[in-house]
């Protein structure tokens, strides 16, 4: 080869080596244009992606699987796979080791992950493989499924609701109104499996319903015009029966699609519950006129008639009689509603008894007897009206008062219509109400026959009294003025003796004439005391405010002038009041205050006092002294006349004070009471 023939050889040669370098070049380029396309999207990528060896050590992470643990690409890098998964996970994770030792890939599965604060992240992996330069790694791609999880569990939950719930719960389309969800209740109480439902719509279970008036019925939420809307109607099963429901409607999403919930409670019991209570009340109500009626009067007539409308009118029927039992036995006809004129005047002119007929059983056996029918009627009637009236019910009733019958209470009809039950428990309950009510009636006109007889008595022994004082009113006339005669002849003629004979007379004779003075001056205190006691008892109280605490110092006032030299204590309570007559409550307290005043004389420091307090809700006024006091086991004889607990020597007076006391407080519908102790003195306690 020539040398120009070497020289095109080395130029092609140059050529061909510098395409070889520009093409390395651009490969070069392009590979690093790719490796940075391939690292944006590594970093850009929502799922979270990680690289890492055999044993667990992180290679690569982006931020997205950064971010499933809540920390920095940075941090990340610095743990192992086995620091973010939790030891609960380790077979599983042996599991998707072998299978990806013996397929090159493994999952997709579920876990959770280690966050940095400590909770657990639910996430969904799958990977594979990776060999570069001899080494094997893991390359694996990460989901957070944290949300999906929250959805399922709140499907999960609402299901669980739904079939948990007592009450019946329906999801049904807006537009087909095809059935969608159906609880456990609904479908338990309609007898339909959940795929027959889906088949249906609600105007299968609402018979009174038609797609039009459903349709106008749900048409405020259709509109958005009411949120919800209630109302009550009939629900089919599907044995056909029937039962009462309420239903709360209204419109939501469900799965995207627009429909309505329907929670339906079965109100078969409540409703029965209103009826009930509805009956009930008209029973009471019922009752209770009875029972109005019976206590408005004592017209016995007037009771009975009241009580034979309601009786018809409970049990609908057209006629029923009231009669009552003689002393005799015999049945007396007080009230009848819709009788023939035949059977009237059999029940009043023959006299049935107890025992017979129908009424009479009924009385006998002190029981209800119901006949049905028209044979059972006959069986028991034994009168011929009776017999011929073709009664094809009758019902009695007995009034029964402390085990004895005292009437019976019929209702009957001619047709086929017959009471319910619980219409006859009712009478059974108005005929207890009204047996009292004869037995009132009955005795209030034994107490207006006693009322007249006492009334009589009183007449008789009120002349008696009215007489009997008169003659009392003459004898303290008598008392007044003819035995003060002889009592004024004997003082003067005592007192002229003394005076114009006294140089005649010795000391004796002088001290026995002043014995007969003093006696004569006791005799006529005794007599002003009786013709007060007497005047007490048939003087009118005329009743005010009486302020004691200035009586009683009015009282001691005159005491103390009476004896100047006497030291005595007073303690007299202010501001005392008693509603009472004012005249007869300051004789009380004169009384209390001279005995109390007496029987201190022989004390050097003498103390009385006046005073209130409360017992049992009451006030009690009371007068108290140091002085003699009494032996209380004499403490009876304290109020009555002439009775005395101390010798006339010592303590004088004429034993009329305190029994004048008791009149006056038992006058004024009060009492009066003492307590003492021989030389400690006496209280004395009353109340008006």
């Amino acid at each position: 080869m020539n040398t120009q023939q070497l020289l095109q050889e080395s130029e092609r040669s140059r050529k061909a080596l510098l395409s070889i370098l520009e093409d390395q070049k651009r490969t070069e380029v392009n590979l690093r244009k790719s490796e940075a396309y391939n690292r944006l999207l590594f970093n850009s990528s929502p799922i979270g992606l990680v690289l890492c060896k055999m044993d667990g050590s992180l290679v690569d992470v982006n931020p997205a699987y950064a971010n499933l643990l809540g920390r920095t690409v940075e941090e990340t890098l610095k743990l192992s796979y086995w620091d973010i998964t939790p030891k609960k996970y380790a077979d599983q994770e042996k599991q998707q080791l072998k299978s990806l030792d013996e397929t090159g890939k493994y999952g997709p599965y579920e876990k959770e992950y280690i966050h940095k604060d400590g909770h657990l992240v639910p996430v969904r992996l799958h990977g594979l493989i990776f060999e570069q330069e001899g080494e094997r790694f893991i390359w694996s791609s990460v989901e957070d499924i944290a949300e999906r999880k929250l959805a399922e569990e709140r499907e999960t939950r609402l299901g669980h609701i739904l079939d948990e719930s007592l009450n019946e719960i329906y999801i049904f389309d807006a537009t087909t109104l095809k059935f969608i969800e159906v609880n456990r209740s609904a479908r338990a109480n309609l007898g339909y499996s959940i795929d027959e439902l889906r088949k249906m719509t609600p105007l299968d279970l609402k018979p009174e319903f038609t797609l039009q008036s459903f349709n106008e019925l749900v048409s405020p939420l259709r509109t958005g015009e009411q949120e919800l809307i209630v109302f009550e109607t009939i629900h089919r099963r599907k044995n056909g029966s029937d039962y009462q429901v309420e239903v709360h409607l209204q419109c939501s999403t469900y799965e995207a699609k627009s429909v309505f919930i329907a929670i339906i409670l079965d109100i078969t019991e409540r409703k029965r519950a209103e009826e009930e209570i509805k009956l009930t009340n008209k029973e009471l109500e019922t009752i209770n006129k009875i029972i109005a009626s019976a206590t408005s009067t004592f017209d016995l007539k007037l009771i009975l008639e009241k009580v034979m409308d309601e009786a018809l009118n409970v049990v609908g029927l057209e006629g029923g009689t009231i009669c009552l039992i003689n002393p005799d036995n015999t049945f007396e006809l007080a009230v009848e509603k819709g009788a023939t004129q035949e059977t009237i005047d059999d029940l009043t002119n023959n006299k049935i008894k107890v025992g017979d007929c129908l009424c009479g059983n009924c009385a006998k056996e002190c029981k209800p007897l119901i006949l049905q029918t028209k044979e059972e009627v006959l069986d028991y009637a034994t009168r011929e009206v009776l017999r011929g009236e073709d009664i094809r019910f009758h019902a009695a009733f007995p009034f029964v008062v402390e085990k004895k019958c005292v009437g019976v209470l019929c209702v009957f009809t001619r047709t086929d219509k017959k009471p319910s039950e619980r219409n006859l428990k009712l009478l059974e309950s108005i005929v207890a109400q009204t047996a009292i009510a004869i037995e009132n009636s009955r005795l209030y006109e034994e107490v207006k026959k006693h009322t007249l007889q006492l009334e009589h008595i009183v007449s008789e022994r009120t002349a008696e009294l009215q007489s009997a004082n008169k003659e009392l009113e003459a004898f303290s006339y008598s008392v007044s003025h003819d035995l003060r005669a002889p009592l004024r002849a004997i003082d003067g003629f005592s007192l002229a003796l003394l005076e114009d004979y006294s140089d005649k007379l010795d000391n004796e004779g002088k001290h026995h004439l002043q014995r007969v003075r003093n006696g004569a001056t006791e005799m006529a205190q005794l007599i002003d005391d009786l013709l007060n006691l007497s005047r007490i008892s048939r003087r009118e109280l005329t009743r005010g405010s009486v302020d004691m605490s200035k009586i009683v110092k009015s009282i001691t006032d005159k005491l103390n002038s009476s004896e100047p030299d006497r030291k005595a204590v007073f303690n007299i309570a202010d501001n005392i009041h008693a509603a009472g007559d004012s005249n007869l409550l300051k004789i009380v307290m004169k009384n209390l205050l001279n005995n109390a005043w007496k029987f201190t004389s022989k004390k050097k420091n003498a103390t009385i006092e006046f005073g209130v307090l409360e017992t049992e809700g009451k006030t009690v006024y009371y007068i108290k002294d140091n002085g003699v006091g009494f032996d209380m086991k004499y403490a009876d004889k304290l109020f009555s006349p002439f009775q005395r607990l101390h010798r006339k020597e010592d303590y004088p007076g004429t034993g009329i004070g305190l029994a004048t006391v008791r009149r006056i407080i038992l006058k004024h519908g009060g009492s009066i009471w003492a307590e003492s102790e021989l030389g400690k003195g006496a209280a004395f306690y009353f109340t008006v």
